[in-house]
């Protein structure tokens, strides 16, 4: 995908199938506003700039993240999440290294 992302947004490849993470986590496959959403990474913004200067994005292209709320967008024909940085809520794997979140014992 040869396209700029501006800004501190995110764009989201929501995924189906999966409701458990590598790391243990259960995530929500409804769409509930209320619920949570996971999908990978597939464009991220160049950053926010604040009176204190730059702030580079926490997430990269190819990590498998949880986040809450999105809109769609179509891109080249196919519909992503469009997801402002915030709003992403952690990063449950990052490739090229181990999951991020372990199994939780409650």
């Amino acid at each position: 995908m040869d396209k700029i992302l501006l800004g501190d947004r995110v764009l989201i490849e929501v995924t189906e199938g999966e409701t458990k993470t590598a790391g243990g986590l259960f995530v929500s496959r409804d769409g509930d506003p209320s619920g949570f959403i996971s999908g990978v990474v597939v464009l991220v913004g160049t950053g926010k700039d604040t009176e204190q200067g730059h702030v580079d994005m926490k997430v990269r292209v190819g990590d498998k993240v949880v986040f809450q709320y999105g809109k769609d967008i179509s891109v080249d024909g196919k519909v992503y999440q469009l997801v402002i940085g915030n709003d992403v809520i952690m990063v449950t794997e990052r490739p090229g290294s181990l999951p991020v979140t372990r199994d939780l014992e409650f």
